[in-house]
């Protein structure tokens, strides 16, 4: 019998899955971060009305939200056209990712989306690529989650300054209403 030195034998190489992931087919701690960074409300809603989705009474936008987090964790019509309607609005985005397959390239891609701002599709197409290093993932995962509390921290932030705002046009427009009298008077 002969023996056959490793060296000489070729070991296969694991094929790396080409198929997109589908959405239920990922982690669930991503479905909160893809339906609130992925999909805005007018889409949530559009989408609901399509899945003939109703509730006893209108529902608000978080309650909207938990919905289609909830929903797009096992495969159903719903995810499905949850699935179908984020790869038609990031289709160029998973076009570009197509064209850059490796690591250091996604992690490129996904630094010029940060950079730019535009992470939706980013984040869209790296988490559903099977080839998106798992290392990437948590990066990706951990930017989107601290971007909506800096966003959120933003927004309180810019409503402190709005109400302020009109708090101090009101009080200019008693002023101006005031002054405006006073010369009618004179005149």
């Amino acid at each position: 019998m002969c023996e056959r030195h490793t060296s000489d034998v070729k070991q296969e190489q694991p094929k790396l899955s080409t198929r997109q992931k589908k959405l239920w087919e990922l982690e669930n701690y991503y479905h909160c971060s893809i339906i609130g960074t992925c999909l805005n409300l007018a889409e949530l809603r559009q989408l609901a009305r399509k899945a003939k989705i109703s509730a006893p009474s209108p529902l608000n936008d978080y309650e909207l939200h938990v919905i289609f987090v909830n929903l797009v964790k096992e495969p159903g019509p719903i995810s499905r056209l949850v699935q179908k309607h984020l790869n038609r609005k990031y289709q160029r985005a998973l076009q570009q990712l197509n064209k850059t397959p490796s690591p250091q390239d996604m992690t490129t891609y996904w630094k010029a989306a940060i950079t730019t701002g535009d992470v939706a599709g980013a984040f869209w197409v790296l988490l559903t690529n099977p080839q998106t290093p798992h290392e990437l993932l948590g990066q990706i995962y951990g930017e989107i989650h601290m971007l909506s509390h800096l966003a959120g921290a933003s927004i309180r932030v810019d409503m402190q300054e709005l109400n302020q705002l009109r708090h101090r046009r009101r009080r200019l427009e008693k002023q101006l209403s005031a002054e405006q009298s006073a010369a009618r008077r004179k005149i």
